[in-house]
């Protein structure tokens, strides 16, 4: 069964019910950052704005984390983007990204990390919302946590890197509550998060979280969105990069929910969410 673009956020409203109840992520013990704030956006632009593209980083000495990644299929369904789990390789550093409802039939964040393998040396793993398990979430994002303490016995003091879209954020947010403190640094960047079921509280274990969301989108089911559970600023997050719909990138195309790319790349606010979480991994 193919999923239409239309008909798949109807169905991500639906597919929050699954986890039946609000999940209270555990709060921080630490104080409120002075910088957690908000960024604006700029206001429309009839030229659609500067253009400005995002250079590669340097090539690494490193092996490409892109070599024959392990896959899973989900169900056996032959349309279906594959999971490239976290493989258990020795590294400093692993991305993984998460994808929102129907990521696995268009590619959002599939996309995306095809172009974080290019310009990054450490593992970059890609996972559904659901991780596998459509019916049961919970066990499927539980096997995520596996993968990443698998990764962490080999690595201890690896930094872990948790980029969520969508629905795709909730999970990230449940993942690193999940991870056990005293080890390696944990970053988290949700982009444009939705997930009713999931208060958007700062973890404890999250060193530096970064949150980009879009307002005025134009795009015709955004009220889906709403309904669906929107996140938009988050409190306890260090930065909040507010992309307003009514404006361009620097390729010239509006902010809408579905470019996560650009959500991540994009310079049209100052530095990207992408280098301010560089800029903060930095030793």
């Amino acid at each position: 069964m193919k999923f239409h673009r239309r008909l798949s956020l109807p169905l991500a409203l639906a597919a929050g019910m699954v986890w039946g109840e609000t999940d209270a992520v555990e709060p921080s013990h630490s104080s409120a950052l002075s910088d957690r704030g908000e960024t604006p956006a700029p206001m429309p632009s009839s030229t659609g704005g500067p253009s400005l593209p995002v250079p590669p980083s340097p090539p690494s000495s490193h092996p490409s984390s892109s070599a024959s990644p392990r896959v899973v299929r989900i169900g056996g369904a032959a349309h279906a983007l594959p999971q490239e789990p976290l493989p258990a390789v020795q590294a400093d550093r692993a991305l993984l990204l998460i994808g929102g409802f129907g990521d696995e039939i268009h590619g959002i964040m599939h996309h995306l990390t095809g172009r974080l393998r290019q310009i990054q040396a450490a593992p970059v793993a890609y996972y559904h919302w659901h991780a596998g398990r459509p019916d049961v979430p919970r066990e499927g994002i539980q096997s995520i946590a596996r993968d990443i303490a698998t990764f962490r016995h080999l690595n201890p003091q690896a930094d872990i890197v948790l980029i969520g879209h969508s629905l795709g954020a909730g999970t990230a947010l449940r993942l690193a509550a999940m991870l056990p403190p005293g080890q390696g640094r944990v970053y988290l960047l949700t982009l444009d998060p939705i997930d009713s079921t999931c208060t958007p509280v700062r973890p404890r274990t999250v060193t530096w979280w970064g949150n980009a969301y879009i307002t005025h989108s134009q795009s015709g089911y955004d009220f889906l969105l709403a309904a669906g559970g929107r996140w938009n600023a988050c409190r306890a997050a260090d930065i909040n990069l507010r992309f307003d719909g009514r404006c361009r990138d620097e390729q010239g195309m509006p902010y809408i929910h579905d470019r996560a790319e650009a959500m991540l790349f994009s310079r049209t606010l100052g530095p990207s969410l992408y280098e301010r979480w560089q800029s903060t991994a930095t030793p």
